[in-house]
């Protein structure tokens, strides 16, 4: 929480800044009629809009410093909801400044946009870029609405940092509160305060954007020259993937979390996807359970040992650390297991008393199941499969040829006991009658999160004590 105070205490004394020195130059003149105002609000949009662009590259940079107050989750969310801020001030302030000086000059709306292109130095420098950040914004809507490639997507956002350099000329050379504010040496009459605080800020952003996205993950790849050691097939569309690599044991991270992963093979360098550590921490590898749900993913058990890995992370937020209580309930739907399986080991260890309910579509789905009948003798812990279609169906026997290696031993079925149906507030009361007692952890597909989010809290369930990370960067 306090790095949360924190960073809302730096955006809000970057907004006391900017309001001060845009009041000093252009605000104090908001009485001189209408054209002082619309040029007013012109150039105070044309900030706001720089600190929503600067706002967007630090929400996504994954500096670890801002994830940890965070999530990248929660990260990603705010990236959303900043963006449609900066799509106002994107169409305010060249709006707001045509107006104001087309009445003026007497030009139609038009003419005076077009002047503007040619009188003014970078103007056509920062339309381009308009016109960038424009693309990027209906392509990213377009995108959430039709389920388009996420690398396309990413590609797209590139062009962001084009519409950044583009424009950071028209802001610090055409800037009339910039140029208006006191000057830091008299004989550079140019540099001011103002643009100097400006300058301190995209190096600060720009500066943990290179460090965490680029330098940090390229030195941790260095140390560890991660690789594939194997890979186990463990549903017929599961697939997990063990990397290991130079002193693997001290790569550390916290059952629960996630990493994003680039393979460097042929057909895989240009994407990197986040997928959570179904491991618990060891000193000899660290695990990824895939499930084939896309393009991507489908063509994760053609990869073969020995394949370079490179990793960014760990991230997240869902961890045991959450859990204050005593008792637990966690709810998983399908390859929402993974972060879960060593989250439950930590949970067991310190001993609390948990309930696990894990809904799959039939019996041959369900992931690490051996795993997590291992750790149901072992704590004290309980495991209800809820299995969506009719019937229980077969157990997956997992293979053991080509690339395939691992613990072949079947599911130990000691107590293994199925419910039907779909998990709902009925089924979760009937499964676990103290359940308004227990902390919720709660990980799955989306339409099931979204769905439970909505009714846990009729069973007298705290929203303060539910966790959960919807991954969707």
């Amino acid at each position: 929480m306090s790095k949360k105070v924190t960073f809302y205490f730096l955006i809000t004394v970057h907004l006391a800044i900017t309001g001060y020195f845009w009041w000093e130059t252009s605000g104090i003149r908001i009485h001189r009629g209408t054209t002082a105002v619309l040029l007013a609000f012109g150039r105070l949009s044309g900030l706001m809009l720089a600190s929503m662009i600067l706002l967007q590259v630090l929400h996504m940079g994954r500096a670890r410093w801002l994830e940890g107050a965070f999530g990248l989750d929660q990260l990603a969310r705010l990236h959303r909801r900043n963006g449609k801020w900066l799509t106002i001030f994107l169409i305010a302030h060249p709006l707001l400044l045509v107006l104001a000086y087309k009445r003026s000059s007497g030009l139609t709306f038009l003419a005076q946009f077009l002047k503007f292109q040619v009188s003014f130095e970078d103007v056509l420098n920062a339309t381009i870029a308009a016109c960038l950040l424009g693309f990027v914004i209906a392509y990213s809507v377009l995108m959430s609405r039709r389920k388009w490639d996420f690398e396309k997507w990413y590609w797209a956002h590139l062009s962001v940092y084009i519409a950044i350099l583009l424009s950071f000329g028209h802001q610090n050379g055409v800037g009339t509160d910039f140029l208006g504010a006191s000057p830091v040496l008299e004989r550079f009459p140019d540099l001011t305060w103002f643009t100097l605080y400006w300058y301190f800020a995209y190096a600060f952003i720009f500066t943990s954007l290179a460090w965490y996205r680029f330098i940090s993950p390229l030195k941790l790849f260095y140390t560890h020259r991660f690789s594939i050691q194997k890979l186990t097939q463990e549903t017929p569309d599961v697939w997990s993937v063990y990397i290991t690599g130079n002193n693997i044991e001290k790569f550390r991270y916290t059952a629960g979390q996630f990493i994003i992963v680039r393979f460097l093979a042929r057909g895989y360098y240009w994407q990197a996807h986040p997928f959570s550590l179904s491991s618990y921490p060891n000193s000899d590898h660290i695990r990824l359970s895939i499930k084939a749900s896309g393009d991507y993913t489908k063509t994760i058990g053609k990869l073969t040992p020995r394949t370079k890995v490179y990793i960014e992370g760990p991230y997240g937020l869902l961890t045991a650390k959450k859990s204050k209580t005593n008792k637990v309930l966690m709810v998983a739907g399908g390859i929402g297991i993974t972060p879960f399986r060593g989250i439950l080991e930590d949970l067991g260890k310190v001993g609390k008393n948990v309930e696990l309910i894990y809904a799959n579509k039939t019996e041959s789905d369900i992931a690490l199941r051996t795993e997590l009948e291992e750790l149901e003798e072992k704590y004290n812990l309980r495991v209800h499969h809820v299995l969506s279609a009719s019937g229980v169906g077969a157990s997956f026997s997992r293979p053991s040829s080509g690339n395939q290696a691992g613990d072949q031993g079947q599911p130990l079925q000691s107590n293994t006991t199925f419910h039907t149906g779909f998990v709902n507030n009925d089924l979760i009361k009937q499964l676990v009658p103290d359940v308004s007692t227990r902390e919720i952890f709660l990980c799955g597909p989306p339409p099931m999160m979204s769905a439970l989010l909505k009714t846990l809290p009729t069973l007298d369930i705290p929203k303060n004590k539910i966790y959960f990370e919807r991954f969707s960067l």
